[in-house]
């Protein structure tokens, strides 16, 4: 199997952007694995704050806002290219809430 790698980064503010990446097979173009991420920059280094990926093939939801390290929450999603569109559709929605709620969970922590 030969696989091909998708990665997009839109700009949500002159901190702040969703990066999406995707792995898929070059020849059935089914999605093997996909990471839908929000990040901002602080202090001129890049924090995750929520991250939607399929690592070990389940899918899964980081929370970065709840708890500075997040095992993941598993999600009844299946691997796709749609499920990954949702969530950075979701993403897009809710960037500046869910950067709020974890700038107020790290305001006595240095980052």
């Amino acid at each position: 199997m030969v696989m091909e790698h998708f990665k997009k980064k839109e700009w949500l503010s002159s901190k702040d952007y969703v990066l999406v990446t995707i792995d898929f097979d070059a020849e059935t173009k089914k999605v093997i694995c996909f990471c839908v991420a929000q990040i901002c920059l602080l202090g001129g280094k890049e924090h995750e704050v929520i991250k939607f990926d399929s690592a070990h093939g389940v899918v899964h939801a980081h929370r970065y806002y709840q708890r500075a390290k997040h095992a993941g929450e598993n999600l009844n999603s299946e691997i796709s290219s749609e499920t990954a569109k949702e969530f950075k559709r979701e993403i897009i929605t809710n960037w500046q809430k869910y950067k709020q709620w974890f700038l107020s969970k790290r305001q006595n922590i240095s980052i």
